[in-house]
C-alpha cells in the first residue's frame, strides 16, 4: 500500500548572483536523493508563499555548488534580491509499508518531516539525515528566517512525538542547541 504526498523540500540557499543577465550560484545538498528536476519549477518564499521558478540552465560546480539560470530571473538586480533565500523542491514522496530492497531499513524516511518544539513553535524541516557512529543526527533548514541548517542529535530523550500521517516531529531541545 503506497500513500502520496507533495512537500517542498529544502535543497539549496542562493549564495550570489553570478553576472549580469540574472544567474546566480547556490549551494546544494547534494544528500538530497530527489534533486533537482530541470521539468518541474523549484521553489523559493515570497511573503510567506511558495512562488515557483524554471530552471533554464543547471551547471555543476564543485561537490555542493551549482550555477542557476532561472527563467524569469533576468536581471542581476532582480538576482540579488534572493541571494540568501532558500530553494526548495516539489518532492512527491511514498511512504511504503516494507522498505525498499537494499534500503537501510535502521533509518527512517523521515526527509521532509516538518520539526516543533514541545511548546509547538516551529523549528523548521530536516533536509538530510547525517548516520555517525552511535549518533544519529538530522541536518534541519531552519523556519525562524535564519535560513541555515542545523544538526541536531536524534537522541530518543529528546524526541515527544512522531506523527507518520503528518510529516510531524515534536522534540524536546536542550536549551541553546538552535544557536550552535
Amino acid at each position: 500500500m503506497q500513500k502520496s504526498a507533495n512537500i517542498l523540500l529544502p535543497v539549496a540557499k542562493v549564495l550570489k548572483s553570478f553576472g549580469t543577465d540574472g544567474g546566480v550560484i547556490l549551494r546544494y545538498n547534494n544528500q538530497v536523493e530527489d534533486g533537482f528536476n530541470l521539468k518541474e519549477p523549484a521553489f523559493i518564499y515570497f511573503d510567506g508563499l511558495p512562488v515557483p521558478f524554471f530552471i533554464l540552465q543547471f551547471q555543476e560546480r564543485g561537490n555542493d555548488q551549482v550555477f542557476v539560470k532561472f527563467e524569469t530571473i533576468d536581471t542581476q538586480k532582480f538576482a540579488e534580491e534572493i541571494v540568501s533565500q532558500i530553494v526548495y523542491i516539489n518532492r512527491k514522496k511514498s511512504r511504503k509499508t516494507k522498505p525498499e530492497e537494499g534500503a537501510d531499513s535502521e533509518i527512517p524516511d523521515i526527509i521532509g518531516f516538518t520539526i516543533f518544539e514541545k511548546d509547538n513553535s516551529l523549528v523548521g524541516t530536516i533536509s538530510a539525515i547525517y548516520p555517525y557512529p552511535d549518533n544519529l543526527c538530522i541536518g534541519v533548514m531552519l523556519a525562524n528566517g535564519r535560513e541555515s541548517e542545523v544538526l541536531i542529535p536524534l537522541n530518543e530523550d529528546f524526541i515527544i512525538d512522531v506523527d507518520i500521517k503528518n510529516e510531524k516531529i515534536v522534540l524536546d531541545l536542550p536549551k541553546g542547541i538552535l544557536e550552535l
